[in-house]
């Protein structure tokens, strides 16, 4: 079984999501939005592909 980690839109939740992660053995997959580091509203066509 792989853990998936579905953060919140905000990038508030970037360091929620990978202090919570951390608490999980492997296999894991922690998704990372890249409106994080653009600044820009969030693209679902962009982030669905990561899915």
């Amino acid at each position: 079984m792989t853990y998936l980690f579905l953060p919140g839109n905000a990038i508030s939740n970037k360091d929620w999501i990978n202090n919570l992660s951390n608490e999980f053995d492997l296999p894991k997959e922690v998704i990372h939005y890249n409106h994080w580091d653009t600044e820009e509203e969030i693209s679902f066509d962009v982030e669905l592909q990561k899915l």
